[in-house]
C-alpha cells in the first residue's frame, strides 16, 4: 500500500473569509468551552470560548457581534444565532509542543462578514482630520463624526 506524503494544511496569518458551520461544547473537569467552528479556504478551523455568557465575557460579546441581545436568565440557541453565518476573522500560527505549528483563530477578530471593514476602511488607520477645529460648529458631535484631538497650548 502506498500513501502520499502531503504538507500540513493551515491558513497563513494574516485576515480570513469563511462561514460558521458548527458549535460545539468542550467539557472538562471544572471548565466549559464552546467552539465555534468555521469553514474557510478548504479547512475547518476552531475559534474557542469559555461557556459563561454575559456582556462582559468573550463569547457573550462575539454574540453580540452576530445581533445577539442577551437577557439576563435567557436561554440562546447558540446554533440557530451563528450557523450558517459569514464571518471574517484573523489566524496566527501558534507552535504547539511536540505537534507542530498550527493556524490559530485571534477569537476576538470573529466578526459577521457584513459588517466587517477592511483595513482601509478602519477608523484606526484613518489619517487624523486636518484643517482648523471650529469649537463653536458641533454637528461632528451630534451626528456620531470623528472625534478629534485638540492640540496643546
Amino acid at each position: 500500500m502506498k500513501i502520499k506524503v502531503t504538507k500540513p494544511k493551515r491558513l497563513e496569518d494574516g485576515m480570513h473569509q469563511g462561514v460558521i458551520t458548527d458549535v460545539q461544547e468542550r467539557i472538562g473537569g471544572t471548565w466549559n468551552y464552546t467552539d465555534i467552528i468555521i469553514e474557510s479556504e478548504g479547512m475547518k478551523i476552531n475559534s474557542g470560548y469559555p461557556s459563561e455568557v454575559h456582556n462582559f465575557t468573550a463569547l457573550g460579546k462575539l454574540l453580540q457581534r452576530f445581533g445577539v441581545k442577551l437577557v439576563e436568565d435567557e436561554d440562546i440557541d447558540i446554533n440557530k444565532e451563528l450557523v450558517g453565518k459569514k464571518c471574517q476573522f484573523q489566524t496566527m500560527t501558534k507552535e504547539v509542543k511536540g505537534k507542530g505549528d498550527f493556524s490559530n483563530v485571534i477569537p476576538e477578530t470573529v466578526k459577521p462578514l457584513d459588517t466587517a471593514t477592511t483595513n482601509e476602511e478602519s477608523p484606526f488607520t484613518k489619517s487624523p482630520p486636518s484643517g482648523d477645529l471650529n469649537l463653536n460648529d458641533d454637528s461632528d458631535l451630534k451626528t456620531g463624526g470623528n472625534q478629534v484631538s485638540l492640540p496643546t497650548v
